[in-house]
């Protein structure tokens, strides 16, 4: 309330700029510039960024993920239906932020390497994007393909 108070008695209410503070800033800018100069300039950088590794199922416990009642019944029923050799897809829908992808990286970690050697989970929206998917599904299995046309990914 008091800085609102002093505001208003300034010039304009307010809204005309202090210029000793601007100057303080642009000086302070200054320096700041000169020395990110200083470091391009006597700096040893081969790269200023590397390549983003592929994402793959991290081990860890995943961050943000509670178990409920409701959740631990779902997550009991995918681990069974994951247990069955006749089944070889399995999807999760819903609708948006009621923490599907959670639910499935939490269902990967604990399948990860005790059910399963690898795991890959493709997100499928409302509108297919089928060589989103194909992109997806070669990240976590770490292929690359020769053919870039849709209809060679599938072969």
């Amino acid at each position: 309330m008091q800085d609102e108070e002093k505001a208003k008695k300034k010039c304009f209410i307010g809204l005309c700029p202090n210029f000793r503070t601007r100057y303080k800033l642009s000086l302070k800018a200054e320096e700041e510039a000169k020395a990110v100069a200083e470091l391009l300039e006597h700096g040893n950088f081969e790269r200023v960024s590397y390549r983003v590794a592929a994402q793959g199922i991290v081990v860890a416990a995943v961050k943000g993920y509670e178990e409920f009642e409701s959740r631990t019944s779902i997550l009991n029923g995918i681990m069974e239906v994951l247990k069955d050799d006749s089944v070889s897809v399995v999807g999760v829908h819903g609708m948006g932020g009621i923490g599907k992808t959670t639910l499935v990286k939490e269902i990967a970690r604990k399948v990860k390497g005790k059910l399963f050697d690898s795991v890959v989970i493709a997100t499928v929206t409302r509108a297919i994007d089928i060589e989103k998917i194909q992109n997806q599904i070669a990240d976590f299995l770490g292929l690359k393909f020769e053919e870039q046309s849709m209809v060679g990914k599938a072969f």
